[in-house]
């Protein structure tokens, strides 16, 4: 990540302190030059840029050890550094010249975010993330969805009290400017993350279905539609795992389309036990076996 550069506004500055430049400068105004002005104001807009980018520099310079961390640190070990991170851009805002605009401070954040997904989709690995155990997926995403909580948790936080960061006489410059600004690309790739979590949530439970049996007279049928039940799910669950698309590529359409398809037959799936479930708790000769029922179906 590129913090900033001024390097080319320096080296203009820099031909522009040749004596010949003054001298030439000297001389058209002596002659009353109507390319004067023009000279001067192309002099003076250097020098101001120059000390703009200066100041950008100087105050910029203070995120590098921020970028650093965060692209060095393991991806679990990264929330501790984003409160440290807001608190710095948050100084900047206050007491830099040039970078207290929206425009400015806005591109900032957006490639904070761009740097939390980019470290998010390194420790996912997307096209393994339904190759490996569930339970081991579902955490890992889980981490990623709360640490990009975090991240835009700490976002809000800072923007609320961005006044404290003022001196008394000092005139408070608000974040007034729309959130989505800022978040469009990060808040895309976080509802892919809660869609990949539903899915895993659901196969977690469904995936208990093979370690159900239900006692009764009627229990061996009503077992019977249960692990046909967890056989569908079965086919629904390994189309995730042979496709080969990238499923946090928001733009990728197969993937929601799979998605919406086995939410879809997950619902069926649901009315199905439901109805097995109803069917046992009748067949149950006491309060005892129905929640022997109960504890079993809900437990696995």
């Amino acid at each position: 990540m590129v913090i900033y550069n001024h390097t080319n506004f320096e080296i203009h500055f820099v031909q522009l302190q040749n004596p010949k430049i003054y001298k030439i400068a000297n001389i058209l105004r002596i002659v009353k030059s109507s390319y004067y002005s023009t000279f001067k104001n192309a002099i003076l807009k250097v020098t101001e840029g120059v000390s703009e980018a200066q100041d950008i520099e100087l105050h910029l310079r203070a995120l590098k050890y921020h970028v650093s961390q965060l692209e060095k640190s393991n991806f679990t070990e990264i929330e501790p550094l984003i409160p440290p991170l807001f608190h710095t851009i948050c100084l900047i805002w206050s007491h830099s010249r040039y970078y207290c605009f929206p425009s400015r401070i806005i591109i900032l954040l957006q490639e904070f975010c761009n740097l939390i997904i980019n470290q998010a989709l390194n420790y996912l690995v997307p096209e393994e993330i339904f190759k490996v155990e569930i339970e081991e997926a579902l955490e890992k995403v889980q981490l990623a969805i709360h640490i990009l909580k975090s991240f835009k948790n700490c976002f809000q936080q800072h923007r609320l009290k961005i006044s404290q960061y003022y001196r008394s006489i000092m005139e408070v410059k608000h974040w007034d400017f729309p959130t989505q600004m800022v978040f469009a690309h990060f808040d895309r790739f976080f509802a892919c993350l809660l869609k990949i979590e539903e899915l895993f949530n659901t196969a977690t439970d469904f995936l208990k279905l093979e370690r159900i049996e239900i006692g009764g007279s009627k229990g061996k049928a009503f077992s019977e539609i249960i692990y046909g039940i967890n056989e569908e799910f079965q086919e629904c669950w390994r189309v995730f795992g042979e496709n080969k698309y990238d499923p946090l590529d928001y733009n990728n359409k197969e993937f929601l389309s799979d998605h919406s398809r086995y939410m879809e037959q997950i619902l069926d799936f649901d009315k199905r036990l439901g109805s097995v479930l109803n069917l046992a708790f009748q067949d149950s000769g006491s309060l005892e076996s129905a929640f022997k029922v109960l504890i079993m179906l809900c437990c696995g």
